[in-house]
Formats: structure tokens, C-alpha cells, sequence
């Protein structure tokens, strides 16, 4: 007999014990942990309402209900439960992990890693919990404490493959790379094909501008985790170098589909459709983009382009002024600056560098725009409201 036929059997138990005695909120409790197992959520949550109304302060029938709501993607829900136990004083450490799993579904990433401030405690009762915290740190940018926190918890769980992986990809955004491929290589050695891991020796193999290399690694992460936002992203990356900007559009699709606060895989996206002579589309990545940051100089710069595109002189003075004044490094105001000084003397020029783009060298740095796009997609990635890993 299949395990779903044993769960259908007990469940059946359990209603027919619930006929003959429909007040046993245990009974209605068990029934309901049952019924959402077996793939009937409405029926659940009724036996769990019946069994609250007869017992409606009782925190374990409510922490349940908060455990509901999660599975049933309602983390809003299942956050104000949750919240509610924590100022009972019903403080535990599965608590605090679901707590902190529900405030990253919905981008509250700060709260999340406050919730498991003392994760490193709580570790034994609840494993991977220290993970988690790492977890929001990175999406809130506190690259460097979720990079101390990682290597601390290591030190005493040296075979933790999710957190060597995560050590990895915060490696890759610091620009240690070669940290970065020595966590990846021990990831893999715990759990071979670890999607963090891939993630990282795919991203490695784009800075190494091994394109063919990277689409292998990207395509086996996303295979191993198709919510992995970076292996989409990856993946569209390598596209965007051997020049198949159809595909590199796809996959820069499908990455913001799973983390669509990542301001980096926004302007990739952009640079795709500048390259595929698409200014209305740029310009819409490039305001998703401003919507999450109004103060990054790669957004002006974009933008600057996509005004040159369209003979926007003006305008595009104005936003590369802007691009510069933010970060005189600026890639794509540096670019785009360039491109300005040819279009007024020499248009023929600026219009042939605008066909060639993808190996046209950004002025003075002597990258290509699709190596540049991999540096600052990948160390000025901004935030995520989506799954990066």
C-alpha cells in the first residue's frame, strides 16, 4: 500500500471516530493535520476552525492554522499568526523559523534575519534554521555579517551543504572568487550537483567569459532548483554572449519571474533589448529597475541609451550628467557618454557602434558591453523579492 493510501485510511479513521464524537478538538486537530496532507484543504481548515471555535485560545490549534496558511501561500496570513503566538510569550524555535520564512516570502527580509538573531541557539532544535537567517541577510544586502555567520556556523558543521553553498554565491557577490570555488567545490563534495554550488561554478565560468561552459552548469542548477532566479539569470547571461538574444530574453524572464526585485537581471534584461534594437522595452525593464532603486547610476545610464536610440540628444545628456554624478564609474553612463560625442561629430560612428554593441568596447575600459554586463549584473545585483537561490 502507498504511503497517500495509508494517509486516506487513517484520515477515514479519524472521521468516522469525529462522527461519534465531533466535540474532541484532538481528534479534530489530527483530522485536520490529515486532511491537508492528503490534499484537501478545505476540509482542514474546517475540522481546524471546528476545532478552534471550541477551543479558541488554545496557541497549539493556532500555530497550526499559521502552518495552514503558509502551505497554502498566504504568508501575510501566516505572519500575523505567527506574530501573535511570539506576543503571547509562546516563544520557541520552530516558531521563529516560520515566522522568519513568511516575512522573506514577502520581501521583509530585514525583520526575517531580526526574528533569528540568536539562529546559531536554535540550530540543533530546529537544522537549518542558521540557513534561513543567512538566507535574509544576503537578500538584504548584509553580505559581509551573512558572510562571518556562515563561516562561524562551518566551524562546527563543516558538511552543512546548504550554507557552503550559500558561502559561495556571498563569495561571488564580495568578488573573492576564488573563495567562492573552493565553498562551491566543498558543497559539492557533501552533495553533488548542489544548486548553490552550480550557481557559482556557472558564474565563475561567465567571468571567465566561458559561455558554453556556463549555460551547461546553469541549465543542470535550474534542473536541480527551477526557482533559482541566478541560474535563470545565468543562463540568459551566457545567451547574451554567444549573441542569441532571443533565448538571453527568455531566461531573463523566467530569473525575474522567481526574484523580480534584482535590480542586476533588470538592466541585463534592458541591455537584451537595446541589443535587439527594442527602445520601448528597455525603457520599461529600465523603469522596473528605477521603481526599486531611484539612486543607481546604471539605471541613467540605461536609460541615456535608450534616448540616444531615439536621437534624444538632450535628454540623454541629462541622464548621463545624472548616471555620473552617482558613479563616475558608471558602465552604461560611461558608455553612453561615449556614444554622445560620436553621435554629435560623427553619427555614421555612434551608429555603427550602436549595431555592433554586444562587441563594441565601452570607452576607456576596453570590456565589451556583454563582459560589462556581467560585472554589474552580478556585484551590483541590488535586492530580491523573489528566490535567488
Amino acid at each position: 500500500m502507498s504511503p497517500a493510501s495509508d494517509l486516506s485510511d487513517t484520515l477515514a479513521r479519524y472521521e468516522r471516530f469525529l462522527a461519534a464524537d465531533p466535540d474532541n478538538t484532538d481528534l479534530l486537530r489530527q483530522a485536520s493535520d490529515l486532511a491537508l496532507r492528503t490534499g484537501d484543504p478545505a476540509q482542514a481548515r474546517l475540522h481546524l476552525e471546528r476545532a478552534r471555535s471550541l477551543a479558541p485560545d488554545d496557541p497549539a490549534l493556532l500555530a497550526q492554522l499559521g502552518l495552514m496558511e503558509l502551505s497554502q501561500n498566504n504568508p501575510a496570513a501566516a505572519n500575523a499568526i505567527h506574530q501573535e503566538l511570539l506576543e503571547r510569550g509562546l516563544d520557541a524555535p520552530a516558531l521563529r523559523h516560520n515566522l522568519a520564512y513568511g516575512l522573506s516570502l514577502v520581501g521583509r527580509f530585514a525583520e526575517a534575519a531580526e526574528v533569528l538573531r540568536d539562529a546559531a541557539a536554535m540550530e540543533s532544535a530546529v537544522p537549518g534554521i542558521t540557513s534561513l537567517r543567512i538566507r535574509a541577510l544576503h537578500f538584504e544586502g548584509q553580505v559581509e555579517q551573512a558572510i562571518e555567520e556562515a563561516r562561524q556556523h562551518l566551524e562546527t558543521h563543516a558538511d552543512d551543504a546548504q550554507v557552503l553553498g550559500q558561502l559561495s554565491t556571498l563569495l561571488i557577490d564580495r568578488g573573492d572568487y576564488e573563495g567562492a570555488r573552493a565553498a562551491a567545490a566543498a558543497a559539492e563534495s557533501v552533495a553533488p550537483g548542489h544548486p548553490d554550488a552550480l550557481v557559482t561554478l556557472g558564474s565563475l565560468a561567465l567571468a571567465e567569459q566561458e559561455d558554453g561552459e556556463a549555460e551547461r552548469v546553469f541549465a543542470q542548477a535550474v534542473a536541480g532548483n527551477p526557482r533559482s532566479g541566478r541560474g535563470w539569470a545565468g543562463r540568459g547571461m551566457a545567451a547574451l554572449l554567444r549573441r542569441d538574444l532571443g533565448m538571453a530574453e527568455q531566461m531573463f524572464g523566467e530569473a525575474l519571474r522567481n526574484m523580480p526585485g534584482h535590480i542586476g537581471t533588470w538592466h541585463a534584461l534592458a541591455w537584451t533589448q537595446i541589443c535587439n534594437k527594442d527602445p520601448a522595452a528597455a525603457q520599461a525593464s529600465l523603469e522596473r529597475s528605477m521603481e526599486l532603486d531611484r539612486n543607481f547610476s546604471e539605471t541613467f545610464g540605461g536609460l541615456a541609451v535608450v534616448a540616444l536610440m531615439r536621437g534624444q540628444l538632450g535628454e540623454a545628456r541629462e541622464l548621463i550628467r545624472r548616471a555620473l554624478g552617482l558613479n563616475p564609474q558608471s558602465i552604461s553612463g560611461r558608455f553612453a557618454q561615449s556614444l554622445l560625442m560620436q553621435a554629435r561629430n560623427r553619427p555614421e560612428v555612434a551608429r555603427k557602434i550602436m549595431d555592433g554593441i554586444l562587441s563594441a568596447a565601452v570607452l576607456p575600459f576596453g570590456k565589451t558591453i556583454g563582459q560589462a554586463i556581467v560585472q554589474y549584473q552580478q556585484k551590483e545585483g541590488g535586492t530580491s523579492s523573489g528566490s535567488q537561490h
